[in-house]
Parts: C-alpha cells; structure tokens; sequence
C-alpha cells in the first residue's frame, strides 16, 4: 500500500500527471484500498480502452 503512495507522490512531485487504476489496489486491509481510492483520481479499464481506441 505504502508503495503505491510513495511512487504515486514522488510522480506528481516530478510534474508528471497520475491517476490510479480502479480495483488496481491491494492491502492487508480492504479500508485502506478504499481510502486510497476515494483520495485519488482514478481511472477504469473502460476508461483506458475509450481513450487507446
């Protein structure tokens, strides 16, 4: 969980723009998964497909 945090801050610090895959998070709990998800722009795989097509 940490992890993702820590590269997804240290990307935005970079000046990059980031968003987060839906459903793409695991934790040892599932509150700190939602957490993560309802504090961050995400985006779903029907999202990405809309966009790549």
């Amino acid at each position: 969980m940490y992890c993702i945090l820590a590269t997804y801050n240290g990307a935005l610090e970079r000046g990059y723009k980031c968003t987060l895959l839906q459903n793409g998070i695991a934790g040892y709990e599932i509150d700190e998964a939602a957490m993560v998800s309802k504090s961050r722009p995400i985006v779903s795989y029907t999202a990405i497909r809309y966009f790549l097509v």
